[in-house]
């Protein structure tokens, strides 16, 4: 009963929709970042090669970051839909390592809220009733909750792009760089399914019922600092 509750927890986090905003570095670093790529930009037009490049040296110059993500799930039974919304508050620092999520989910039109904190290997989850912090000692609790935190942060963002970085399109848009991928390569589906399914053996059954159809990524970065702006994940699993 305990790895079926896991399994429709982790295909929840599959469904996904995420867009992030509000991603900032040191103030004074972007400044000189923005002058410097606005030379750069007028002497030489960059390939998707070089763009990419770029947007991943500027994403490991992160030191905080604050992202709203709305998460959209819509599963299909029996000629029924149920659909979940999630909407999740992250803020991230660097040093010390900390991240704190606050996320509210709508499901069969009830309301609840879950707010959880990561520090040096510790989660901490307050209690929705009581407003008490407690450490989560669980560890399949901890996994999921550590998978969901994977999901919402820009390097695991990079992560799942580098795995199809070949397969990436790059296209200049104003003041931007939009970085788009459509289709199911056998090395981002691995990579999705490692990342989301941490226990070895509801992966082995979960590869033989469930199929990933179609992802598709949608990056937006700032064409002077190559930072993040927005990102939406869609992904299409048949079960």
């Amino acid at each position: 009963m305990k790895k079926i509750q896991k399994i429709l927890i982790m295909l929840a986090i599959c469904l996904i929709s995420i867009g992030v905003v509000g991603c900032s570095s040191n103030k004074e670093e972007d400044k000189e970042n923005i002058a410097t790529q606005k030379k750069e930009n007028k002497s030489s037009k960059l390939s998707g090669e070089e763009i990419f490049k770029k947007v991943n040296d500027a994403t490991k110059e992160i030191k905080s970051s604050k992202r709203k993500m709305d998460y959209s799930e819509i599963m299909s039974a029996a000629g029924k839909k149920t659909e979940t919304l999630v909407n999740t508050e992250a803020i991230t620092t660097d040093n010390p390592s900390i991240t704190k999520l606050y996320s509210t989910v709508n499901l069969l039109e009830k309301k609840s809220s879950v707010e959880s904190y990561f520090t040096d290997g510790v989660v901490y989850a307050k209690n929705e009733k009581t407003n008490e912090w407690f450490s989560i000692e669980d560890e399949e609790l901890k996994k999921s909750l550590y998978t969901e935190k994977e999901f919402t942060e820009i390097n695991g963002i990079m992560e799942i792009m580098n795995s199809v970085k070949d397969k990436l399109k790059m296209e200049e848009k104003d003041s931007e760089y939009e970085i788009t991928y459509s289709g199911a390569d056998a090395s981002i589906k691995d990579y999705l399914k490692k990342v989301t399914f941490t226990d070895e053996d509801v992966l082995e059954k979960l590869l033989d019922i469930v199929d990933i159809e179609k992802i598709e990524i949608n990056y937006k970065v700032d064409k002077s600092t190559f930072m993040p702006k927005e990102y939406t994940l869609q992904i299409k699993l048949k079960i």
